[in-house]
């Protein structure tokens, strides 16, 4: 009976130990693809700008400001968001958001 107890056990620890690797195997490919999404947003988000810029001023206060502004909400803010969940915390998009307003205020620069 003992050892029927034992086979039990060895069992269901190997069982566990795969369907946990089946776990982090689908976050994994989850947040590659929320990765790729990301950067599929913050590409768009670089275009949109770029595109707002050949067009030129638009005869309104601040368009350089209120373009730049844009971008960095895009491109920061609503991308980043999307960040937040199995992938990341709230804290690691933050500390993620703070790095990408800094370069990109130094590339606006």
């Amino acid at each position: 009976m003992m050892m029927l107890c034992l086979l039990a056990l060895v069992s269901l620890s190997a069982f566990s130990a795969v369907s946990d690797a089946g776990i982090i195997r689908v976050e994994r490919e989850a947040c590659v693809e929320v990765h790729k999404k990301f950067e599929t947003c913050t590409s768009q988000a670089y275009e949109d700008y770029k595109a707002a810029h050949e067009a030129g001023e638009d005869g309104r206060h601040d368009w350089l400001a209120r373009k730049s502004c844009n971008y960095m909400t895009d491109a920061v803010e609503d991308c980043g968001n999307m960040l937040i969940g199995v992938c990341n915390t709230e804290d690691e998009v933050t500390k993620l958001k703070d790095q990408q307003l800094k370069g990109i205020l130094a590339q606006l620069s």
